[in-house]
């Protein structure tokens, strides 16, 4: 038996912004979490000149989409070689 679950429409983004690009690193559920993540990776890694980590309330699912939207998996791609 099939047993899907819904995932909120709203989610933090934690993001390696720098003066050309923007990478999402993670998409966690609460401010907290990601206040904490952001926190962490500031303090842990050394970042690029002109790069900064910032989080941001995000929207998985469009109004339009939400009624129609299967289940999307959660993606956290977070690696020590992309932030050097």
């Amino acid at each position: 038996m099939r047993q899907y679950h819904r995932i909120q429409k709203q989610f933090y983004r934690i993001c390696l912004v720098s003066e050309k690009d923007s990478q999402t690193l993670a998409l966690v559920p609460d401010a907290d979490s990601a206040f904490l993540i952001v926190q962490l990776l500031k303090n842990s890694q050394p970042l690029r000149e002109g790069q900064r980590i910032v989080s941001y309330p995000s929207v998985l699912r469009p109004e339009s989409e939400a009624e129609h939207a299967q289940p999307a998996p959660i993606v956290i791609n977070v690696s020590a070689g992309d932030i050097t």
